[in-house]
């Protein structure tokens, strides 16, 4: 998830993560300052040699 600040236009990034796409849990977020250059990232975070399968990926705004 990203917001921006109206005043200082800084982003901030929130990782949601969900192990059957309906319920979703927020994790940290992060401060970034304006200007800055976004790009999205997929993660596996199963342990070690996990593998992850993505069939659909969609971003949209809100």
């Amino acid at each position: 998830m990203r917001r921006s600040t109206a005043v200082s236009g800084e982003h901030r990034l929130q990782a949601l993560t969900s192990r059957d796409g309906h319920h979703w849990i927020a994790g940290g977020t992060w401060t970034l300052p304006a200007g800055s250059d976004l790009r999205i990232g997929l993660v596996s975070m199963g342990g070690s040699g996990a593998t992850a399968a993505f069939d659909f990926f969609r971003t949209y705004r809100p």
